[in-house]
């Protein structure tokens, strides 16, 4: 699991790295992603912004910010399929991307919005097993999407799980998204880097570690080491042993130092760019692979509160360091 992720990272990494300028070329990846169908879905969406009576598929979670995006993702084929206008809900959506298309729905009151009678409100709890089994996940399987809660002006979505990849093995929608120049491979890479279009001023506080990465000469191995929520919000220093730190640290550091051996070529100067909800994690791979390791030192978690609620300049170190 370990090495199946890392190698897709490290390829997706290592096309980054031939970009010369990230935040331009990142506003024209959806258009190597996507195919004509949702060019046509852009302009679509302008003219149903303009029109008195929209009908809209709107995104709504309360997860993290990458469960957020999956669940839009999601949101985003159902609107695509339905001609219908895609919304996002969420403050803090417009300070973080920018997007080919206006998803912005922001000062929503989610509670009084579900009960009109004209909103039909669709859940998928995140800890549902991936939705099997669900009504939701079903139709995006098997099902008819235009025949679903037509009758209402707008639908909710309210799930953490991307299930563009089911509609391509759907019989009602299949040929449909083919014909449009989507393929089940690149289909939610379109989506996102078409809805989510990091803002330059988010980069720019990191641009020294940007730039790092970002040489075209350089192989670059991308790792995500995930601690858990529930240890982070408990205690954002962590203060973990040396003994847990190493246990999470070593099937990485293993897998990505056979990745180099495999895969890069010699003397090529090698980076590892280590993204991490725990400072210590930073801290050891830091300590132990200092002349590979690429990090931007400071917790993932920024709260406000007893609830542990993440604040808005922690949703946008976030979205850079995961960029």
């Amino acid at each position: 699991m370990h090495r199946a992720f890392l190698y897709i990272f490290t390829s997706f990494m290592n096309l980054v790295a031939f970009r010369t300028n990230p935040t331009r070329a990142a506003q024209d990846e959806w258009k190597f992603q996507c195919g004509e169908g949702v060019l046509q879905y852009i302009e679509t969406h302008r003219r149903l912004l303009d029109s008195h009576n929209v009908r809209e598929v709107v995104s709504y979670s309360r997860s993290g910010l990458s469960d957020r995006k999956k669940g839009a993702v999601t949101t985003f084929y159902f609107a695509l399929l339905t001609g219908r206008a895609f919304r996002l809900i969420g403050d803090v959506w417009p300070g973080i991307y920018r997007s080919e298309i206006n998803w912005t729905f922001t000062n929503v009151k989610m509670k009084q919005y579900r009960e009109r009678k004209d909103v039909a409100y669709v859940e998928v709890p995140c800890n549902d097993n991936y939705g099997k089994g669900t009504h939701l996940r079903h139709l995006y399987e098997s099902g008819n999407v235009n025949k679903a809660w037509e009758r209402y002006t707008s639908i909710v979505l309210d799930t953490c799980f991307d299930w563009a990849e089911l509609l391509f093995n759907n019989p009602h929608h299949m040929l449909q998204l083919y014909a449009m120049g989507l393929r089940p491979e690149s289909a939610t890479g379109c989506a996102l880097s078409l809805l989510f279009n990091i803002r330059s001023d988010v980069l720019e506080p990191y641009r020294n570690v940007i730039r790092r990465i970002m040489k075209p000469e350089t192989f670059v191995v991308g790792i995500q080491i995930r601690v858990g929520d529930a240890l982070a919000f408990t205690n954002l220093r962590m203060n973990q042993s040396d003994t847990d730190v190493v246990a999470q640290v070593s099937p990485f550091s293993q897998c990505a130092l056979d990745i180099e051996r495999q895969a890069s070529i010699p003397e090529q100067s090698v980076v590892w760019y280590v993204a991490s909800d725990s400072l210590d994690v930073k801290r050891y791979v830091l300590r132990h692979f200092s002349s590979r390791v690429v990090v931007i030192l400071r917790q993932a978690f920024q709260t406000r509160g007893s609830l542990g609620l993440v604040n808005f300049d922690g949703w946008k170190f976030a979205a850079a360091e995961q960029w």
